[in-house]
C-alpha cells in the first residue's frame, strides 16, 4: 500500500544519529567529514510502497542478503593484502574492540578531533615525553593543532577510501592548510616570548610536523621549499635555544634524542656537518649517561663523524675539485675508517644484545640506522675514488684507489644485507595486526623508510636487496599509509662525469649494473 508519511531520504547512519544528511552521492558528507565509512541510503521502493504481503518482504531481503555478501567478498578479494615472502604474514581480522576499529570503523557520535589526541599518543606510545607534554597541555595551543594534523592526515592515509574524490581532497588539503596555519601562527607567538623556546610544547609541535611531513610524503615532491628540513632545521634553532641546560635531568634528556635524531638526519640526507653544539651535547651525556642510552649516544657519535666526512666529500664531487679532492682523500678516508673502527671497538665492549621483544625492536632500529649512514657515507667515497682514477697527478696510486673502492662496495653491500636480514623481525608487528588494530606500529614502519629507501634506490647496492627493500616500502607505504615509503625520486644535483665509474673497471668488485649508475645525484626522495 502507498506510504502516506513522510520517511527519511537521509542514509543510514544519519538517520540512526538522528542527524541532518546532505543526501550525497555515492556518500554523504557528513558521514565523511567524520571519518565514518557511509552506509549508503535505502531503496527507493521502501520510501514510497510498503508491501502487505510479509512472504514477498522476506523474499526480496533475502535477496539482497544474498547479493550484498558477494559484493562483500569481492571487496575483500580485492583488498587483500600484499605478502612479502618471507617476512610479512595474512594479517588478521581487526577487533572488535579495538581502540583503532572504534575511531576509524565504529559508529562516530561525535566529530573526528575529539579523537586526535588519544590516536597520536596511541602511535607514539612509546615516547614518554610527548605523552608528559600533551598531559600537562592538551586542551589548546599548537599541540592540539599539530594533533589534528597528524591524526588527519593518518585517517585519509590508512582508509584510502575509493569514494573521495577531487572535492573530498580538495576539502581536506584545506582543512590541513587551516590547522597548519593555526599551528604555525601558535609556534611563533611562543617563540616572539623570552622563554617560549625552552617551552617543552613548542619542541614536541615542531617535531610532530616533521614526522607528518614523512606520512604525507611531502619530503620528494618538487616543491619550493622543503617542508620537512625547515622543520628539522626549527628544531635545532629550539634546541640551540633551550641550550644544555635541560640534557642534566632525564626528562629533558627524554626529549633531546628524538629531536636531536631529526637534526642528524637531516645532516645525513643533505651531507652537512651536523651542528656545532653537537661535540659539546654528546659529550654532556656521556659523563651523565642514563639507563640504556649508551647506544643511542654511540651511534649518534659515529652520524656525527660520517656527516663531517660526507661534507667534506660532497665539496669536492659538486665543484668537481679534483686537485683538492686529491689533497684530501687520503685524510677523509681516514676520518672515514676511524669512525667505523671506533663503533666496532664499541660493540666489542658489549654483551650480546637482549632477546626481548622491546629491546630487540629498538636494537634492530638503531642498528638499521647506522647500516644506513654506512652505506651513504660509503657510496660518496667510491664516487670520490672513482673521479680520482680520471686524475693522472693523484698521489694515490690507481690499483690502491680500486682497493678503496672495493673495500667501499663491500661495506655498502655487507650493510644493506643488514638491513635486508632484520626485516623479518623489523616488519613482525606490522603482520601480526591490522594497523587500525594497533597503531603503534606506525611510528615502528615510519623508523624503517631511510634504511630501506636507501637500499632500494642507491646504485651501488645489489639488486637482490634492492628488490626485497622495495616490496618492503610499497607494503609500508599502501598497507600501513606511510606515502614517503612511495616516494620515486628527489631533487638532483650535477655530478662530474668520472664520479660514474672508474678509470679501469676493477672485475672483482664490480657487479654488471653498477657502471650505469645515473649521472646525477639523487637526495633518495628526502
Amino acid at each position: 500500500m502507498p506510504n502516506t508519511g513522510k520517511p527519511s531520504l537521509d542514509c543510514h547512519l544519519c538517520r540512526q544519529r538522528r542527524v541532518k544528511c546532505d543526501l550525497s552521492r555515492p556518500a554523504c558528507q557528513r558521514c565523511i567529514k567524520y571519518g565514518a565509512t557511509c552506509p549508503g541510503y535505502r531503496d527507493q521502493q521502501e520510501l514510497v510502497f510498503r508491501n502487505s504481503d510479509p512472504s514477498a518482504v522476506k523474499r526480496r531481503k533475502k535477496r539482497k542478503t544474498g547479493a550484498a555478501s558477494d559484493s562483500s567478498k569481492t571487496d575483500d578479494d580485492s583488498k587483500a593484502l600484499v605478502t612479502l615472502p618471507g617476512f610479512i604474514k595474512e594479517r588478521p581480522e581487526p577487533a572488535a574492540d579495538s581502540i583503532g576499529s572504534m575511531i576509524l570503523y565504529g559508529h562516530v557520535t561525535e566529530h573526528w578531533t575529539a579523537h586526535s589526541i588519544p590516536l597520536l599518543l596511541d602511535v607514539y606510545s612509546a615516547m614518554d615525553f610527548l605523552k608528559n607534554v600533551y598531559h600537562a597541555d592538551s586542551r589548546n595551543g599548537p599541540l592540539l593543532w599539530s594533533a589534528h594534523i597528524f591524526t588527519r592526515t593518518y585517517i585519509m592515509n590508512v582508509k584510502n577510501p575509493t569514494h573521495v574524490d577531487n572535492s573530498v581532497y580538495g576539502k581536506t588539503q584545506r582543512e590541513l592548510c587551516m590547522y597548519m596555519g593555526k599551528t604555525l601562527r601558535a609556534i611563533n607567538r611562543a617563540l616572539s616570548t623570552p622563554d617560549g623556546a625552552k617551552r617543552d610544547d613548542i619542541l614536541a609541535t615542531v617535531w610532530i610536523l616533521a614526522n607528518y611531513e614523512v606520512l604525507a610524503g611531502t619530503l620528494g615532491r618538487h616543491q619550493p621549499v622543503n617542508t620537512w628540513q625547515l622543520h628539522a632545521k626549527g628544531i635545532y634553532s629550539i634546541l640551540k635555544a633551550r641550550g644544555s641546560e635541560s640534557l642534566y635531568t632525564s626528562v629533558g634528556r627524554t626529549a633531546f634524542w628524538p629531536a636531536f635524531n631529526t637534526v642528524q638526519l637531516q645532516a645525513l640526507i643533505v651531507n652537512t656537518s651536523c651542528p656545532a653544539e653537537t661535540e659539546e651535547w654528546l659529550g654532556i651525556c656521556d659523563k651523565n649517561l642514563f639507563e640504556g642510552e649508551e647506544l643511542t649516544l654511540r651511534i649518534a657519535e659515529y652520524i656525527a663523524r660520517i656527516c663531517h666526512v660526507q661534507a667534506g666529500i660532497m665539496k669536492h664531487l659538486r665543484t668537481g675539485d679534483f686537485r683538492g679532492a686529491s689533497d684530501n682523500y687520503m685524510q677523509l678516508r681516514q676520518q672515514l675508517l676511524e669512525a667505523e673502527f671506533a663503533y666496532e671497538r664499541y660493540l666489542q665492549t658489549k654483551s650480546p644484545l637482549s632477546t626481548s621483544h622491546a629491546d630487540v625492536t629498538i636494537d634492530v632500529y638503531m642498528q638499521n640506522i647506522q647500516c644506513a649512514a654506512v652505506i651513504k657515507s660509503n657510496h660518496l667515497m667510491q664516487m670520490l675514488c672513482n673521479m680520482l682514477t680520471h686524475y693522472a697527478p693523484c698521489p694515490v696510486p690507481l690499483q690502491d684507489l680500486l682497493v678503496h673502492r672495493r673495500y667501499a662496495l663491500q661495506r655498502i653491500w655487507e650493510s644493506s644485507r643488514v638491513i635486508i636480514d632484520n626485516l623479518p623481525m623489523a616488519m613482525e608487528p606490522l603482520s601480526r595486526t591490522t594497523v587500525l588494530q594497533s597503531p603503534q606500529v606506525l611510528f615502528d614502519a615510519m623508523k624503517l623508510v631511510f634504511p630501506l629507501f636507501l637500499v632500494a634506490h642507491m646504485p651501488t647496492t645489489l639488486q637482490e636487496h634492492k628488490d626485497i627493500a622495495m616490496l618492503a616500502l610499497q607494503y609500508i607505504g599502501k598497507e600501513v599509509g606511510i606515502k614517503q615509503a612511495l616516494a620515486r625520486d628527489g631533487p638532483k644535483m650535477p655530478l662530474p662525469e668520472e664520479a660514474r665509474a672508474p678509470l679501469v673497471m676493477d672485475q672483482m668488485a664490480e657487479p654488471p649494473w653498477v657502471s650505469v649508475a645515473p649521472r646525477e645525484y639523487t637526495l633518495l626522495g628526502f
